[in-house]
């Protein structure tokens, strides 16, 4: 694991999450209610599942100077995964409960949902190429950009 790479990820996710949460709890007490909150305590617990899709997809985080979060069917988590899980996750669940109030437009739906796509995939592609090999691929992928 890069450790520049893996602390840099972990102190610029570690800041979004931070402000997601502040947004979250300025929304709850703005709604009366902990729905946002718990968009993001369910975001973060969804990381639990990331050792099955990286077993899916044939996806590896080198476990030598790691920082991990967990480990699960032999496959150790980074710290930056369970953090950017509650980026993704939860970011995407409160702007559709502050969206869903006044309604969603086909058109502004798939809009979002293809910018969060390029977004995900410019991120994954800067990290590998600039930052080493934060996570690796292995095996024939059935699709390589």
């Amino acid at each position: 694991m890069p450790s520049t790479t893996q602390t840099v990820l972990t102190v610029v996710i570690g800041l979004i999450v931070l402000i997601e949460l502040i947004y979250a709890v300025t929304e709850s007490r703005r709604r009366h209610d902990l729905v946002p909150v718990f968009a993001m305590v369910g975001a973060g617990l969804a990381v639990f599942w990331e050792p099955i899709g990286d077993m899916l997809i044939k996806a590896y985080y080198p476990g030598h100077g790691q920082d991990t979060w967990f480990t699960a069917f032999g496959r150790p988590i980074p710290v930056f995964v369970g953090l950017l899980f509650i980026v993704y996750m939860s970011a995407a669940s409160l702007w559709l409960l502050r969206a869903s109030k006044h309604g969603i437009s086909a058109k502004h739906w798939w809009t979002c949902y293809l910018g969060l796509g390029v977004i995900t995939s410019v991120f994954e592609m800067f990290v590998l190429s600039v930052g080493g090999k934060a996570w690796i691929y292995y095996g024939r992928q059935p699709l390589v950009l």
